[in-house]
């Protein structure tokens, strides 16, 4: 991820740090995900879409703000996703932010929210609708990004028009999970 578009003020080593466990986090909910799929009968393979692979700091500035897996299913369907990791306590509320909200419309993506015991995909139109809600700067969360925070009883609305999907895990899925239940759930350090 770029250091011109993401450093806040946390240490340069601090934000470093928390970069590679973010990408080490996506990287396992994507297999989570793939494991899912597989077990729901829809095989599919998955590859690193995003910016950087690696999790690594790039300097300067980058451009886009790409999904950052891509999905393709055995049916030729593909489906760009961002996941989004939030805090197993935080229940009530999701913050995006509004450069990954505009990113996933212009893309076609969808946001995988992954949680311990479920998981909730948030369509593109999803995306678009959030961009509605007003944004601003939310202490404790990216300073320096614009966002949209919306509560639980948005995520239901947004189920009951069809352009949210919220599953429980399958066993295989489940299985990885607890297999990397430390690294999953690990707070970031400050």
């Amino acid at each position: 991820m770029s250091i011109n578009y993401r450093q806040d003020d946390r240490s340069r080593e601090v934000f470093a740090d928390n970069l590679k466990q973010s990408h080490i986090k996506e990287a396992i909910w994507s297999l989570v995900l793939q494991a899912d799929h597989e077990d729901r009968g829809r095989p599919c393979e998955v590859e690193c879409n995003g910016v950087d692979c690696t999790g690594e700091v790039i300097e300067g500035s980058i451009g886009h703000h790409d999904a950052d897996w891509k999905f393709t299913f055995e049916s030729g369907e593909v489906r760009l996703i961002e996941i989004k990791t939030i805090p197993e306590w935080c229940t009530e509320f999701c913050t995006f932010k509004v450069t990954s909200l505009q990113a996933c419309v212009a893309d076609g993506a969808w946001i995988c929210v992954p949680r311990f015991a479920s998981y909730c995909m948030y369509s593109p139109e999803a995306c678009r609708r959030l961009l509605r809600f007003e944004a601003r700067i939310y202490k404790g969360f990216s300073p320096n990004d614009p966002a949209v925070r919306f509560y639980a009883s948005t995520t239901a609305e947004l189920m009951e028009a069809g352009l949210v999907e919220c599953h429980g895990w399958q066993a295989t899925a489940r299985a990885i999970i607890e297999r990397n239940h430390a690294t999953l759930f690990e707070e970031k350090r400050k």
